[in-house]
């Protein structure tokens, strides 16, 4: 699990091998495939113009590649006073404390992944908190690990927001 600073959040929750595991297969996929480019774009084969057409295209790839692989790997659960931010390969979604019910890990798929349980029902996922493969790793805490903090914080949320509801009502 990584815990990290970051200007305005208190921390921010991923499983640490997950993303070591993103980084590595996207710095070996980007490098087979700069080779593949390199490879047909030098071997002199094609024209210039369909070089050129082909290192374009190869670019736009590469260039999705390292987006996706970027977001994949920074993908997690970052916790902030109010709320929380719940960052995936697509898109980031902003939560209040007062939306979220708890922070579940569920299957998916062989895997299970971190899910944040809302008030209103819905599950949303959180891409960065993964566990192992459950049928081999039944033990592993990979991704109950940082879903426990998770939960022991939003407990407090929740407590210090019941505390002023009771100190209101008493005032009022």
């Amino acid at each position: 699990m990584i815990r990290s600073l970051r200007p305005g959040m208190l921390h921010f929750y991923r499983t640490r091998q997950q993303a070591r595991w993103v980084g590595w297969t996207t710095a070996l996929g980007g490098t087979a495939y700069i080779a593949a480019l390199i490879d047909t774009v030098v071997d002199g084969k094609l024209s210039v113009e369909r070089r050129v057409i082909f290192a374009a295209f190869f670019f736009v790839v590469a260039s999705v590649i390292a987006w996706v692989g970027w977001r994949t790997a920074t993908a997690g659960v970052g916790v902030e006073d109010d709320g929380v931010v719940v960052r995936n390969v697509l898109r980031s979604r902003y939560l209040k404390w007062d939306e979220i019910a708890r922070f579940v890990v569920l299957p998916y798929g062989a895997y299970s992944m971190g899910y944040v349980e809302l008030r209103s029902g819905q599950k949303l996922r959180a891409w960065g908190i993964q566990g192992r493969v459950r049928d081999l790793f039944p033990n592993s805490t990979w991704a109950t690990a940082p879903i426990d903090e998770l939960n022991e914080i939003l407990a407090e949320h929740h407590a210090a927001q019941s505390a002023r509801s009771i100190h209101e009502l008493r005032r009022g």
